[in-house]
């Protein structure tokens, strides 16, 4: 293993009023999380804002590298300035996105930090569904999970208890379900379907996981088309 990743690594996301990191061990496990706000940014002047990220910033490099983590993954900065999500667009024009990506690598550099460009994909759908109940985490910071795995090049396997769920006709026919692993948009097709169909009964979905929503396909008997 490269010695920047001999300790781990941090995955990053990053938001509107806060920098979600997550560090996991270079097996992949997780080994901690922490949430550094940046609650004023809207609200200050430009040049309080300046100082607020660079603050920030620095304060959570330094705390990754209090665990002996010398590399951050984050979601690939040319899919964050094109990011159509409204929220992240506010986040863009209310304290300038530029001036954070530009005050982080420039922080990394001078605190021998390795900066990874992972590809952004259901990062933070794939966070929800795997690791946001079982470590208590935000769907911010298992964002940031799963950005730390990717950073070391894992691949994130569907839960086992969804395949039977979801590809029951293909384990039928023979397909074997390793092959199906990939297949997230599925799974992302299937979540925000059986979503409407919570939402139609005024069910309250705000904390929902996996179980939650594997119990409410049973009682939906949802059929869902798959794209393959």
């Amino acid at each position: 293993m490269n010695l920047p990743l001999k300790k781990g690594i941090a995955g990053l996301d990053m938001n509107p009023d806060n920098l979600s990191v997550t560090i996991v061990y270079p097996n992949g496990n997780f080994r901690a999380s922490k949430v550094f706000w940046m609650h004023d940014l809207t609200t200050v002047s430009a040049d309080k804002r300046d100082w607020i990220i660079q603050q920030t910033v620095v304060e959570m490099l330094m705390w990754v590298k209090s665990f002996g983590v010398g590399t951050l993954s984050m979601e690939e900065l040319k899919f964050l300035q094109q990011n159509k999500n409204a929220s992240f667009n506010r986040m863009a024009s209310n304290f300038s996105y530029s001036n954070i990506t530009k005050t982080l690598i420039s922080a990394c550099f001078k605190e021998n930090i390795a900066l990874i460009q992972v590809k952004p994909y259901y990062s933070s759908f794939i966070g929800k569904i795997k690791y946001q109940q079982t470590y208590g985490l935000s769907i911010h910071q298992s964002a940031a999970f799963v950005l730390a795995r990717r950073g070391l090049g894992f691949e994130e396997k569907i839960p086992k208890e969804l395949l039977s769920v979801l590809f029951a006709r293909e384990a039928k026919k023979g397909q074997p379900l390793s092959d199906l692993f990939k297949h997230w948009k599925v799974v992302k097709k299937w979540h925000d379907d059986l979503l409407k169909e919570m939402k139609k009964i005024k069910m309250n979905v705000k904390h929902c996981f996996l179980q939650d929503f594997i119990v409410s396909d049973i009682s939906f008997n949802s059929e869902i088309e798959f794209p393959f």
